[in-house]
């Protein structure tokens, strides 16, 4: 038998309505195997998420950092508040230093820098007791390279009497003292 083009328009528009039904029930079936797993994922997910939330208030894992005070913490977007961290220990020489701030902000995203607001330090700076002061609107502390840095309104102050002033930012690591700091004005 012998077929012409109108049979053949015919066969393949009878096909179409089954195909479209048939890729219309797997997007269906797909639906709603992800509404089952989302269902179960994101109870699941909130109940990890409250037992990691009391498993860091039970356990406290800042307790290993020796020294460290935290006041209230705050959580806005990617960054959490701490209010009026204060930081003590001793250096290698076993020199005594304690580290205070109005504020200190942490990027989650970044978690190893730690941004400080009105920053206050003391540092033993012989064995009698003569202390260093350092004060800075500003400072960022790197807790990967153990590096601080202190921006704007920097100054220096000793218990002998020494005031300096700086334009540019002191950078106090771990192995050195400090570079790159330019006094703009010193008693």
């Amino acid at each position: 038998m012998r077929r012409n083009g109108r049979d053949r328009a015919r066969e393949v528009d009878a096909a179409a309505p089954r195909d479209f039904r048939m890729r219309a029930y797997a997007q269906a079936r797909r639906h709603s195997l992800r509404v089952r797993l989302f269902r179960r994922a994101i109870p699941v997910g909130a109940a990890v998420a409250i037992g990691v939330v009391l498993a860091i208030a039970v356990f406290d894992p800042f307790r290993r950092i020796g020294g460290l005070t935290l006041g209230p913490i705050s959580l806005s977007g990617t960054k959490i508040t701490m209010e009026n961290p204060r930081l003590t220990g001793y250096r290698r020489d076993l020199r005594p230093y304690e580290v205070t701030a109005t504020a200190a902000l942490q990027d989650v995203r970044k978690p190893t820098v730690i941004e400080l607001k009105e920053m206050k330090a003391k540092l033993a700076m012989d064995d009698n007791g003569n202390m260093a002061h350092l004060v800075a609107a500003t400072g960022v502390f790197d807790t990967q390279k153990e590096q601080l840095e202190l921006r704007q309104d920097v100054r220096v102050t000793t218990d002998t009497g020494h005031e300096a002033r700086l334009a540019s930012p002191l950078w106090i690591s771990k192995p050195a003292r400090s570079s790159r700091a330019i006094p703009s004005r010193s008693r």
